[in-house]
């Protein structure tokens, strides 16, 4: 592709566009990477030139192309970031600076890629385009992971299905988000892809005369009622389906939505009208009518839902207005195309709550602290509430009233005393529902205490409570624990103890410790085979524990597993310091994490819920050696 084909894409999105600057940024960029050339054997260049046409389909800017243009020359080349400003302006030198990944750092590999993570995030809220660069540019790679190493292809599936697709849907790009998705879970689980794959195109085959067929009847009825609309189509994406079925533990025949028809009108009135005159010609599934233009969900999202059956065969319809199509499609991206007064109220909501979510991930002083609680944010399962004025609150499943209180407003969350939940009275303990009204009751001689941070599952709680109370404080280890090599988990009363690696004793199992000569010793479980006839030692879980504490965690291998690790040990409210997995075989995994319990009872709640957890094993504490 030449230069003026690629303006000639921008101006057709952008008819008043700046082009010199893009011109100058293919010239420069198709200079740097000359001689290039990627794994694939393509020239170099062909990547950040697809990454541009990516953004154009976006509707972004000149601006931003210019940058995907030249996102590699910094990293790739010998030209240097002040080059780039000194040429193209600190505009496109802040978008490109945004993107280049730091130098490898000395602590290694690791902690490069999340303090990358952790750069682009934060550089984010000043301008999203960042972020979309960063996503376009891991589109086009996904689309050519075949040509890299297989444990290379895996490491960054994992990474996209876990980090870089739930971004994507933050901000609002579903059609991206459900390609990288697939993309992912075609690499990670090729067999599961190719079945749905097909049962997709079964169903798909089903609807005489093709989904375009019923599209065309569609504006037919429209058309006799005078209701001036468009209609196309989508196809759910397969890891979106697997995800459903395994969620809510259903076959593919149980899926409702797997085809879906846009209907988008020009008012809210007409939207209304649309289901009506379908309900008329084709009959609805019960229960199936959702309305998201009323109550819109938390991220603004807007549209008519109900699933009706054509020919036999289930097909959801979205009716929605023009406005509430582009943002769904494009979310933020949507900023650089449309334009008017009620767009814009709800692009500025948008960004408000994006920029809301990255603050709450703000608190870890670490690289790895911050990607892993961005992992746990984006990977929660969500479930959605209301206030009594019908505002939606969107919150991770398992949220607690005061959770709930805290998402409203901070103020409510510090003097709640309790709520009604569908005009029923609990308490600020009570786990939200799906589709919950919830009043929240306050008084003023309620504040913030300690025992609150183990009622709630949110960070933005979690952060709101710390800063009222203070941080947990620090508990002083006894001399015979710092003794035991840090194991302050364990009352040894001295001596240096490791775990049995025959019985992995874990709380609140009863342990005893084999004692050496050397005044070594291995604890093991009291009913452990090993310790019969042996002489033990009486030890006890310390009540009193306070400090970091390894995890390792052995399991079946699969797609999502260090997601739903992750998210039972948030719901303790424990930080997670550092996580890193290793594949055994083909089919076992490891999971080495250190995290940061505030007492041994949740200790044992965190073992106890991960080991709920399909295809976890084993379970190994490994206590960490104390500083002191």
């Amino acid at each position: 592709m030449y230069a003026d084909e690629l303006i000639s894409d921008l101006k057709r999105v952008h008819p008043d566009a700046k082009t010199d600057l893009v011109r100058k940024a293919f010239a420069f960029s198709k200079k740097s990477h000359a001689g290039q050339k990627r794994l694939s054997g393509e020239p170099f260049f062909n990547h950040p030139l697809r990454v541009a046409k990516i953004l154009i389909g976006w509707g972004l800017d000149e601006t931003a192309v210019a940058a995907a243009l030249l996102h590699d020359v910094v990293e790739d080349t010998d030209s240097s970031i002040e080059r780039i400003n000194l040429e193209f302006g600190p505009r496109v030198g802040e978008l490109v600076k945004g993107v280049t990944k730091l130098k490898r750092i000395k602590e290694g590999k690791d902690l490069s890629q999340a303090e990358n993570l952790r750069r682009m995030i934060l550089m984010s809220v000043k301008d999203i385009r960042v972020l979309i660069i960063k996503l376009a540019d891991r589109l086009d790679n996904m689309r050519s992971l075949q040509y890299l190493p297989k444990k290379n292809r895996e490491r960054i599936a994992r990474e996209c299905l876990e980090i870089y697709s739930p971004l994507a849907y933050r901000i609002g790009l579903y059609p991206p988000k459900s390609e990288l998705d697939d993309l992912a879970f075609k690499e990670l689980d090729p067999l599961t892809f190719k079945d749905i794959s097909q049962k997709i195109e079964l169903r798909v085959n089903a609807l005489k005369g093709g989904i375009s067929s019923i599209g065309d009847e569609v504006i037919g009825f429209l058309n006799e009622e005078g209701i001036d609309a468009r209609v196309n189509s989508r196809i759910k994406g397969v890891y979106s389906i697997f995800k459903k079925m395994k969620t809510d533990n259903l076959d593919f025949d149980e899926i409702k939505d797997v085809i879906a028809l846009r209907v988008i009108t020009k008012s809210v009135d007409d939207c209304y009208t649309v289901v009506g005159i379908l309900h008329r010609h084709w009959h609805p599934l019960p229960g199936t009518f959702k309305d998201f233009i009323a109550t819109p969900k938390s991220n603004t999202y807007q549209s008519l839902h109900t699933v009706i059956l054509v020919d036999g065969v289930k097909i959801e319809f979205q009716i929605r207005t023009e406005v509430m199509h582009a943002i769904a499609e494009h979310g933020l991206a949507a900023h650089w195309v449309y334009k008017g007064s009620e767009f814009d109220k709800k692009i500025d909501e948008r960004f408000r709550l994006w920029k809301e979510f990255v603050e709450l991930q703000t608190d870890p002083s670490t690289p790895e602290g911050f990607r892993d609680r961005l992992k746990a944010d984006l990977m929660a399962n969500e479930t959605y509430a209301f206030t009594p004025k019908g505002d939606v609150i969107e919150l991770p499943v398992g949220a607690s009233v005061l959770d709930f209180a805290y998402s409203v407003h901070s103020d409510l969350g510090d003097h709640c005393s309790g709520a009604k939940v569908n005009g029923r009275f609990v308490s600020m303990r009570q786990e939200i529902s799906e589709g919950d009204v919830v009043e929240i009751l306050t008084s003023k001689r309620v504040s913030p205490k300690r025992d609150w941070i183990k009622l709630v599952r949110t960070n933005r709680a979690r952060d709101k409570i710390k800063q009222k109370v203070g941080r947990v404080p620090y508990l002083k280890k006894s001399d015979s624990e710092v003794d035991s090599g840090g194991m302050a988990l364990v009352n040894t009363g001295g001596g240096l103890m490791r775990f049995a690696s025959c019985c992995n004793p874990t709380p609140p199992t009863e342990i005893v410790a084999i004692l050496r000569r050397s005044g070594k010793g291995i604890i093991h479980a009291k009913s452990c085979k090993e310790v019969t006839g042996l002489r033990v030692k009486e030890v006890s879980w310390n009540e009193k524990f306070s400090g970091n504490l390894g995890l390792s965690i052995i399991a079946h291998d699969r797609v999502g597993l260090l997601r739903d690790i992750l998210q039972r040990i948030s719901f303790t409210n424990t930080n997670v310091l550092e996580a890193k997995a290793k594949t055994n075989n083909v089919s076992e995994c490891r999971f080495n994490l250190i995290i940061s319990p505030e007492s041994l009872d949740v200790v044992r709640k965190i073992v106890e819920d991960v080991k709920k957890i399909s295809d976890v094993k084993k379970i190994i504490l490994e206590p960490q050696r104390s500083k002191n």
